[in-house]
């Protein structure tokens, strides 16, 4: 039987999106077309990776033409995978050449902007309608905004796959470093407290919220003297919290810089207690949730943290905590509690478990990837 062709195109080729590509190249026969983003995060190359020409038209990060038309005439692709953002113009080609090569279309992200919802007083609610008929299929991040969109137009070539990391790298890890007395590797990072916070991510506002940071971090210590946090990333924040850190009297913060080595990350994550990130939460969940660590951030509410789907993973007092928005005492409390609280761990870390299984997984999002792709492809 022929090897099915998959063609998928994205903006950019992001370092965290490498393993799911990887797990589709083992099925089915992948060309990844991408552009040459010039923001913070981590671009990668492969075998299957091809860099297009792009050029920008407008200021947003998203507003980028890929010149896609000479890789899909030469590829005659089974089916088009494209990033479901519509300022991609890129986009418009793959609905523009669908008749004359014969593909499927799959449309996969968010399915509309999370922050602004969907409305019938704005244009996006009926382009977004018409662009998801057009398609054959859609995937999604997540199954919360699957559930919205099909409850509004109801179809069955809605699927969801659970946007994950490659995790497993960090569980390999994990497992090594289980043995290893915290004390060893405190000495080793330079880490004196007994306690530590952690947070893992880019230093953007929108993710730490630098002001509700610092006084969740002033409560707890305020409390609870020989705690510390760890602050891995960069970003253009990390003055601004740097400099609140101190003001306030903060004691005993932990700036990393960024790391790609897992294996310093599992340490890191070894000698933590818990993932505190106030702001909006994205993959960082499924980094923290392969050391077992919960995750404590702000609920969603009518201004904000307007979280990625990774959101769903965190459920409240069982893989983590969801407080109300911006109450930063709530949030140093309930981090106290935790810390003293070893039934609250053990049970916890349990639940994180059986979540790593159940949905924050490389291989389960793979599975939402091939349900679409056979939905499209198989006959009847």
């Amino acid at each position: 039987m022929r090897e099915l062709k998959l063609t998928v195109i994205q903006k950019e080729f992001s370092n965290y999106r490498k393993g799911i590509f990887d797990v589709l190249n083992e099925k089915y026969d992948l060309t990844l077309l991408h552009g040459n983003s010039k923001s913070d995060i981590k671009q990668v190359k492969t075998d299957y990776s091809f860099e297009v020409n792009n050029f920008k038209y407008g200021p947003k990060t998203t507003q980028v033409y890929l010149h896609i038309i000479p890789q899909l005439l030469k590829i005659k692709p089974d089916v088009v995978i494209h990033e479901f953002t519509p300022s991609l113009l890129s986009l418009y080609i793959v609905f523009l050449l669908k008749p004359f090569l014969k593909y499927k279309v799959i449309l996969w992200g968010h399915g509309f902007n999370r922050s602004k919802g969907l409305s019938k007083k704005h244009f996006a609610y009926y382009f977004r309608r018409y662009l998801i008929l057009k398609s054959d299929a859609v995937i999604f991040y997540g199954d919360k905004n699957r559930k919205i969109i099909n409850n509004i137009w109801p179809s069955d070539k809605y699927f969801t796959a659970y946007n994950s990391l490659d995790t497993r790298k960090a569980q390999r890890v994990r497992e090594k470093l289980k043995g290893y007395d915290t004390s060893v590797l405190k000495k080793e990072l330079n880490i004196t407290t007994k306690y530590n916070l952690i947070f893992i991510g880019r230093l953007k506002h929108s993710k730490i919220l630098t002001e509700y940071f610092t006084s969740v971090i002033k409560n707890v210590q305020d409390s609870l003297s020989n705690i510390g946090v760890i602050i891995i990333g960069d970003g253009d924040c990390k003055e601004i919290l740097q400099s609140l850190l101190s003001k306030n009297g903060i004691k005993n913060f932990y700036f990393t810089g960024a790391i790609y080595d897992e294996k310093l990350i599992g340490k890191y994550f070894r000698i933590s207690d818990v993932m505190l990130m106030p702001g909006c939460v994205g993959l960082g969940v499924n980094h923290s949730f392969a050391y077992y660590k919960p995750v404590i951030t702000f609920n969603e509410g009518e201004y904000g943290p307007f979280h990625g789907p990774e959101i769903e993973y965190v459920q409240n007092e069982k893989t983590g905590f969801l407080i109300p928005p911006f109450d930063t005492k709530k949030m140093a409390d309930t981090i106290l509690n935790y810390i003293e609280n070893i039934e609250l761990q053990i049970s916890m870390k349990r639940n994180i478990k059986k979540c790593n299984q159940e949905k924050c997984n490389i291989y389960k999002m793979r599975d939402g990837f091939r349900n679409a792709i056979d939905y499209c492809t198989t006959d009847g």
